[in-house]
């Protein structure tokens, strides 16, 4: 009988585009793999820092790309959200479009560190809407596509008329 040759499993690759503020430690739990892994794909030295911008590879085991909440998948109950298995802080607020830091401001949380079954306090004001801000992006630009004025937008995120924003910044668009 023809016994197939063993080989590895197949890595496969997802692409990831750093925002601000990311660092590898971050990517690498948000894709469950490790950041050594991530530094081999790159061939990233440990010296050099990732960019805001930058494309990443990101290897998978076995070909199939990880399980990331998707956006408005998690449900809330009275305002609070249950940690579930693989879950992580960023991925929590991802979900409901926060920060991590809010998350941990609004929860008296010291570190990311979270449990199974934990419940966390995930908004204070429901009627906040957020936007994260893309490459290209202008606050004219969003203030219209959320049909309010350029100063509206500006006042209720603290803004001067002459600000630059960058991808990844949060601004609230709703009052």
């Amino acid at each position: 009988a023809d016994i197939p040759k063993w080989s590895p499993p197949k890595r496969a690759y997802v692409y990831h585009k750093v925002r601000k503020g990311e660092t590898l430690s971050i990517i690498a739990l948000k894709y469950r793999t490790s950041v050594q892994n991530i530094i081999q794909a790159n061939n990233i030295s440990k010296k050099h820092f990732i960019q805001s911008g930058k494309k990443l590879k990101i290897p998978v085991a076995g070909g199939r790309a990880p399980k990331l909440l998707a956006k408005g998948t998690a449900t809330l109950h009275n305002g609070k959200y249950a940690v579930r298995k693989g879950d992580s802080l960023y991925l929590i607020a991802r979900n409901f479009s926060t920060t991590t830091k809010e998350l941990c401001r609004l929860n008296n949380l010291s570190s990311t560190r979270l449990h199974v079954g934990q419940k966390l306090k995930i908004t204070k004001e429901k009627s906040q809407e957020r936007y994260y801000v893309k490459n290209g992006d202008n606050p004219s630009q969003i203030a219209r596509k959320y049909n309010m004025s350029l100063s509206q937008l500006l006042r209720i995120n603290n803004l001067s008329i002459n600000c630059s924003i960058h991808p990844g910044q949060v601004l609230v668009v709703s009052e």
